[in-house]
């Protein structure tokens, strides 16, 4: 989980969103109104505002085009849930949510790197044990 997610105020003009998307190197936006998250803005939701037009009108907004309702998981969630959720709902990205404050965000990249991180301390695991049996091998 990244703790830091960029964000932007509903009523923020589609290029102040898109400016923050780009400084915030996440490809999307989390979008606020009051207390809370109320929406999500990714790269493509601005590609589809510009193919039809919703992004292009005066006085366009986060709000007109932001994905909601924002689907989010709790601290406590189980990796293979969010990847699960992500899986059925057709998601990159998930808010991280306790007591309705935001934690973070878990992208789906962020997912990939730690199954491989994890795949390659097995694969040391299975070296050292596979030298470990062979060595052992000679000794008996």
């Amino acid at each position: 989980m990244r703790k830091k997610a960029p964000a932007v105020g509903a009523d923020t003009p589609i290029e102040g969103v898109a400016d923050a998307i780009l400084k915030g190197g996440m490809g999307c936006v989390l979008v606020t109104s009051g207390e809370g998250i109320v929406g999500i803005v990714t790269e493509r939701d601005i590609v589809r505002g510009m193919a039809l037009g919703a992004s292009r009108s005066a006085g366009a907004t986060g709000r007109n085009i932001m994905s909601t309702p924002l689907i989010v998981v709790g601290p406590e969630t189980p990796v293979e849930d969010a990847l699960a959720i992500m899986a059925e709902k057709g998601i990159r990205r998930l808010p991280v949510v306790k007591g309705g404050g935001l934690l973070g965000l878990v992208t789906l990249e962020d997912i990939v790197l730690a199954f491989a991180k994890q795949l390659e301390s097995l694969r040391s695991l299975a070296d050292a044990l596979a030298k470990q049996t062979k060595e052992s091998m000679w000794y008996a």
